[in-house]
C-alpha cells in the first residue's frame, strides 16, 4: 500500500487525494477525475461526472455523466439520484470502485453522495450529510439550498419521514457552514 500511496502522492500532488466515502465510493474533484494514473493507483474502476466531464476517455474506466446540472441554486439533482445510485452499485456489484465527481467535489458531488449513503445504508439526511462530511477530509461539503431541498426531498421519498423540517435543516447547515 505505500507504494500506492507513494504513487498517487508523486502523480497528484500531497493532500489531494478523493475522500473514501465507502470502500467502494470516493469523492473526489475534476482535477482527481483527470488524473488517470490516480485513478488506477486507487483502484477505480467507474466514475460518474456530475456536471463537468474528465478531459480523457481512459478505456479502462466506465464513465456516467449527469448534464445539464450548474452549481448555481437553480440545479435539481432530484430526478437523477435513482440512476446514479444503480450506477454506483454497478460498480460495488462488480467489486470496483467509483469516483463521484464534480468542479471542486463540494456541492454537486457532495449531493449525489449523500443521497447514495441515504438509500444504501437507509440514514436519515441529516446523519447522511454528516457520514460524508466527517469523511471529507480537509474539504468542507457545501451543497447549495436548492441540492439540499433535493436531498429532504429524497429522504421523504426514501424513508417518508424527515430529519428536520426544512426551515430548521437550513438554518442548522447555514450554521454549520458559517465560517467557511
Amino acid at each position: 500500500m505505500a507504494s500506492c500511496c507513494w504513487i498517487a502522492l508523486t502523480l497528484h500532488g500531497p493532500g489531494t487525494f478523493p475522500s473514501r466515502i465507502l470502500p467502494h465510493l470516493l469523492l473526489g474533484d475534476i482535477a482527481m477525475a483527470n488524473n488517470v494514473g490516480l485513478l488506477k493507483a486507487l483502484g477505480v474502476t467507474h466514475v460518474l461526472s456530475v456536471g463537468i466531464r474528465p478531459s480523457h476517455s481512459e478505456r479502462s474506466l466506465t464513465f456516467k455523466f449527469v448534464d445539464n446540472i450548474e452549481d448555481d441554486g437553480y440545479g435539481d439533482l432530484l430526478g437523477c439520484f435513482h440512476e446514479c445510485n444503480a450506477f454506483i452499485d454497478e460498480a460495488r456489484a462488480a467489486n470496483g470502485r467509483v469516483l463521484v465527481h464534480c468542479q471542486v467535489g463540494t456541492s454537486r458531488s457532495a449531493t449525489v453522495s449523500i443521497a447514495y449513503i441515504i438509500s444504501h445504508l437507509n440514514l436519515s439526511l441529516l446523519d447522511a450529510y454528516f457520514f460524508v462530511r466527517a469523511r471529507r477530509l480537509l474539504l468542507i461539503i457545501q451543497p447549495n439550498l436548492r441540492l439540499m431541498y433535493n436531498l429532504l426531498e429524497y429522504e421523504w421519498q426514501q424513508r417518508q419521514t424527515l430529519s428536520l423540517p426544512w426551515v430548521d435543516l437550513a438554518r442548522s447547515i447555514s450554521l454549520l457552514n458559517s465560517n467557511f
